[in-house]
């Protein structure tokens, strides 16, 4: 009797193990789709494309602090 029941709890322990690793997987191979993207490129750039030829061109746009934004910068001097 006491073998049966080791048994039984032996197959849904493994039952669970088995559940738990496929929805495991499902999560840890799920696709991510960027939808929408947003931020402020430097040297003029308006687009991913003009970027995209920044880099390309290997183009230098640094330029100093904008002094017109209130920021302290002498924080990074």
């Amino acid at each position: 009797m006491e073998e049966e029941r080791l048994l039984a709890n032996l197959r849904w322990v493994t039952s669970e193990l088995l559940e738990t690793r496929q929805r495991l997987d499902a999560v840890l191979f799920e696709r991510v789709a960027i939808v929408g993207v947003g931020c402020r490129f430097p040297g003029g750039v308006s687009s991913r494309e003009e970027l995209w030829q920044l880099l390309v061109q290997g183009r230098d746009v640094v330029s100093q602090w904008p002094l017109d934004r209130g920021w302290d910068v002498g924080l990074f001097d």
